[in-house]
């Protein structure tokens, strides 16, 4: 049996503006799940969106009114959620515009559904 496999980055939420940061995926596979936590507020309804290939695999939300140690709540798209994700393809990690705030994520890959190289 698989255990779990976690990707962490760090990033940043910037005033005024969008950030987009990428990781590597490393084989074919699914994204399973994804956490983030902020250091400051970044605003109310602040998002981390997952793409690849410019299709949403889905989106970490906070909520208003948070404090440093906040930590986001993620949701498949419900499109592309379940979308095979390929090797050495890229994840796009794109922000939306808020207030300046660090974050910290954590994107787990579904060991059960790692896919063979076609």
């Amino acid at each position: 049996m698989f255990q779990d496999i976690h990707f962490q980055t760090t990033g940043v939420f910037s005033s005024g503006a969008a950030t987009t940061s990428y990781m590597v995926v490393p084989y074919n596979c699914v994204l399973r799940d994804a956490k983030a936590i902020v250091d400051g507020d970044p605003g109310d309804g602040e998002t981390i969106s997952l793409l690849n290939d410019s299709k949403t695999i889905g989106k970490v939300t906070f909520g208003s009114g948070i404090t440093a140690g906040a930590m986001g709540t993620y949701a498949p798209d419900e499109t592309n959620g379940e979308l095979t994700l390929m090797a050495n393809s890229s994840l796009s990690i794109v922000t939306s515009d808020a207030a300046a705030a660090n974050f910290h994520l954590d994107v787990e890959l579904d060991p059960e559904c790692i896919v063979p190289e076609p």
